[in-house]
């Protein structure tokens, strides 16, 4: 466990990517919104699915998803996939699912892979970690010149697990269990994708705004993530 003063630095660190996230994400609330949709689906309640359709589409709009056949094949079939995983915790097969909608649904046929991860985490962001292709390559998780595949999500999803769980500890983070990955994803998402140069773009940012303490800290909050995933990967 960090002393009183680190866990109140890496506190107040982790509040600054919080703000920096809230500057730079142009809508935060659709991500708020999809998170109280996801709530309603696992309720039985598809009035919010609108919601989950409108933050696939701003997450990428590149991907070309198709709005109202989206909508449609999220409202026919998202209840009762949801219902299922309920009833049988079958994480790969509910993610499989999932991703399978989203290929139906985008124009060009593509594996939607971190489509339903994104689309998994707001109906449970207590069980899926959110991860992008950088986040992935920056934790050498994967080669660069390929998308993830189903099988390094769940590798990269068991060891964070563990690794998240162990950092929060070891840090002494209150972060609940809803929202922890997200607090981590935003750090991360920031540090590898920032200018795609490896953190020293976020470096430089944190320097111009005299957050010059938080590199640090971030630097062995990662490194520590890193080591934890190594241990995971040899257990």
């Amino acid at each position: 466990m960090v002393s009183a003063d680190g866990y109140a630095e890496l506190e107040r660190c982790f509040e600054k990517v919080r703000l920096l996230w809230n500057f730079i994400e142009k809508n935060p609330e659709v991500y708020t919104e999809a998170l109280e949709a996801g709530m309603k689906v696992r309720g039985g309640d598809t009035s919010g699915i609108g919601k989950l359709v409108e933050f696939l589409r701003s997450w990428n709009k590149a991907r070309g998803y198709n709005e109202n056949k989206l909508n449609e094949l999220l409202e026919g079939n998202l209840k009762s996939i949801v219902s299922e995983f309920e009833k049988e915790h079958n994480e790969e097969e509910f993610i499989r699912k999932l991703r399978n909608i989203l290929g139906d649904a985008v124009k060009k046929k593509t594996n939607e892979i971190i489509g339903a991860i994104k689309l998994a985490h707001v109906l449970y962001p207590e069980i899926f970690p959110l991860i992008d292709n950088p986040i992935s390559e920056g934790l050498e998780l994967k080669p660069e010149w390929r998308t993830l595949k189903l099988s390094e999500y769940f590798a990269f999803k068991h060891a964070v697990d563990h690794a998240v769980d162990e950092v929060i500890k070891k840090f002494g983070l209150n972060f609940s269990e809803r929202e922890k990955y997200k607090r981590v994803d935003e750090l991360l998402y920031l540090w590898y994708t920032w200018k795609g140069n490896n953190g020293e773009s976020l470096k430089e940012l944190f320097e111009g705004l005299e957050w010059k303490e938080c590199i640090e800290v971030f630097e062995k909050f990662i490194e520590t993530i890193k080591e934890e995933i190594m241990k995971s990967r040899q257990s």
